[in-house]
């Protein structure tokens, strides 16, 4: 009944979501057989027999191989993503942007399903993106020799932080792709019945996500004799980000990975912090595929980090950030939607 269930779920998900630009036969991904459908239409000019617009990818009024050339540069975009169906979900909480909760609906949309990796941020900088590489003092996770970038050994799938919303703004479209919003990131870990956490309301420990369990009163309380306030003031030099989808049980209920933990993540949405705290329910469209604030000062971000506490890595903590040209944090990532 579950397999049933799951199916109708994805079948009314792809009645909905609005399509892959490059996946032709309808299979909500991009393989070789959308491939060969492009690569039969080569030749086909504006107004001829045939013609059809949608292959005609760079609208130049020709279909040829450079169009080809596109579909193969995002050929297996959705491999590691996952499908969020189109739905309403209950968005907010008692401690984040939005101190109680709203119904909101979103259309399908697809999100990655783990944390960008240094290795992959290592390959964007290696295709002409030099310039938002940024040393990192503490971690070292990227060094550089020459023109070249390389993964720091034992580096490779932790995930990338450090990184300002200007640079993995461009990382998420140099991959086809885009910055997830807000509502979408929520609902990613959440599903539709308002759970606290990915794996639904039990309390986190420290087996359940990537967090700063030592600062959480039971900890205290079983060993009181450490000395509790420089491990939470310093935070930061006693934890550390891991692997991404190290944690089997902070996986979402759409099988997505790390959103209450190891990194706090970018959201595409503004936020101008003089507004009031309940600014979200104001917008226009905050209850119907809300994108944010218009306009803002800073951007928002999703998530707790490894240095939090466990009150901060729930599905709708979140956090107010800085200038997205300069701003950066060692619990800081990115993942894409689409």
């Amino acid at each position: 009944m579950k397999r049933i269930s799951l199916l109708v779920i994805l079948l009314i998900a792809s009645a909905v979501f609005a399509g892959i630009r490059w996946d032709f036969n309808g299979d909500l991904k991009v393989n070789l057989q959308d491939v060969g459908l492009v690569s039969a239409k080569i030749g086909l000019a504006t107004g001829g027999s045939g013609w059809d617009s949608r292959y005609d990818l760079d609208s130049n009024g020709v279909i040829d191989s450079l169009d080809v050339a596109i579909v193969v540069k995002y050929l297996n975009i959705t491999d590691n993503m996952a499908l969020v169906p189109a739905g309403e979900f209950i968005m907010g909480g008692k401690i984040s942007v939005m101190p109680d909760t709203i119904h909101v609906y979103l259309d399908s949309f697809f999100i990655d399903k783990y944390e960008t990796t240094v290795q992959e941020y290592v390959e964007f900088l290696n295709n002409g993106n030099a310039a938002d590489y940024y040393y990192d003092e503490q971690r070292k996770p990227i060094f550089q020799k020459g023109d070249s970038f390389f993964v720091s050994p034992g580096s490779a799938k932790l995930p990338i932080n450090n990184l300002t919303w200007d640079a993995a703004n461009r990382y998420c479209k140099s991959r086809g792709k885009r910055l997830p919003t807000f509502a979408e990131l929520e609902k990613a870990a959440r599903g539709t019945d308002g759970r606290k956490y990915t794996w639904g309301n039990a309390i986190a420990d420290s087996g359940m996500t990537n967090f700063n369990y030592r600062c959480d009163t039971t900890y205290m309380n079983r060993y009181p004799n450490q000395n509790m306030d420089s491990i939470c003031v310093w935070s930061w030099l006693y934890t550390h980000p891991e692997s991404v989808g190290s944690y089997g049980q902070d996986v979402s209920p759409y099988g997505v990975y790390d959103l209450c933990g190891n990194v706090s993540e970018w959201s595409n949405d503004w936020k101008d912090p003089s507004k009031v705290p309940n600014y979200y329910w104001l917008l226009i469209d905050a209850r119907h595929n809300p994108k944010g604030a218009p306009t803002g000062t800073v951007k928002l971000s999703k998530g707790g980090t490894y240095a939090d506490y466990q009150t901060k890595v729930t599905t709708f903590w979140s956090y107010l950030t800085g200038d997205p040209l300069i701003y950066r944090s060692q619990g800081l990532g990115v993942r894409c939607a689409y």
